[in-house]
């Protein structure tokens, strides 16, 4: 029996190894981890352009969205035929520049160019309006003898988790984040591959093993694992945002706790913002955090099986 377990998990691993790359030269999306990123005017990427801590500079083609966390999108004489979308950053229109859909900018300034054209929407979602958004979405009820906030609590809760959790894998792991990190910065297209195809695995074999009796205790198990190697490289992803931001806001001499708690503050709350880029972003990070420590070993580096 568990030869044939073992002969499926491989038998995945070796198909979604042949269909995943497929994909991605398909779509041709371009990710990068604190780097900026150019498309100069000659060049036409067939995909998204997709920067974490990074500003991107459009002179050419995207026949896609172009997406900017923590960085800036300057868009020079170039075209767009999705959304442009800056999170914490700048959105800059010049000349000649085309959207063909909205532009959007997120705790950040939209500035558009007489010569621009936008044929969506453009907005320019301030502090406030996050904060009355986020408000919107948490049910707040009071009354004379009672003072219930239902959503708040259960954020506020998943939010000291994630803190408490970073924290303890800070203390007990540090080296073994840091590994991860570099694997992430290195290459975070490779490592965020990874991080799809390891949760495709997972869900096959989870479904396999959940037909017998036998095979549910091991599905439950690796779940489990999966939660845990994910929190591992999530804490590993919030220490580098944090060292990041603390460098930008010029934080004397802040711990790598300090970091920790910075950058868990941050995924949190990019996790309620308004449109889709909370999700995308939890999307991506969750893809580059198991991946992170599938190729690193667990920030081991040492060779799964002797």
């Amino acid at each position: 029996m568990k030869r044939i377990y073992l002969i499926v998990l491989m038998t995945s691993i070796l198909l979604l190894s042949l269909c995943i790359p497929g994909l991605a030269f398909e779509y041709g999306d371009r990710i990068r981890l604190g780097d900026d990123l150019i498309v100069s005017d000659d060049e036409a990427v067939n995909g998204d352009t997709v920067t974490i801590f990074g500003s991107q500079t459009i002179m050419g083609r995207v026949n896609g969205d172009v997406i900017a966390v923590f960085g800036d999108v300057e868009m020079v004489g170039g075209s767009v035929q999705g959304d442009v979308v800056s999170v914490f950053g700048d959105v800059i229109l010049r000349e000649n520049a085309i959207v063909a859909g909205d532009a959007i900018g997120v705790m950040g300034e939209i500035e558009r160019f007489d010569d621009a054209i936008v044929s969506g929407e453009v907005t320019s979602v301030a502090p406030n309006m996050v904060f009355a958004e986020v408000t919107r979405r948490i049910p707040v009820h009071f009354s004379t003898n009672n003072f219930f906030i239902w959503k708040f609590s259960g954020w506020f809760g998943r939010m000291l988790l994630s803190i408490l959790m970073t924290l303890v894998l800070i203390h007990f792991m540090l080296p073994n984040l840091e590994k991860i990190q570099g694997a992430i910065q290195k290459d975070p297209v490779r490592v965020g591959l990874k991080g799809l195809l390891g949760i495709l695995v997972i869900i096959i074999v989870s479904i396999l093993l959940a037909i017998t009796i036998i095979g549910i205790p091991i599905s439950i198990i690796l779940g489990i694992a999966n939660w845990i190697a994910t929190m591992i490289g999530l804490a590993a992803i919030y220490l580098l945002v944090g060292k990041q931001v603390a460098e930008n806001l010029k934080l004397e001499n802040p711990t790598v706790y300090v970091q920790g708690v910075i950058g868990s503050v941050i995924f949190s709350i990019l996790g309620v913002l308004p449109l889709a880029v909370g999700g995308l972003i939890k999307l991506l990070v969750s893809l580059l955090a198991l991946g992170g420590v599938l190729v690193t070993k667990f920030g081991t580096g040492k060779p799964w099986i002797k």
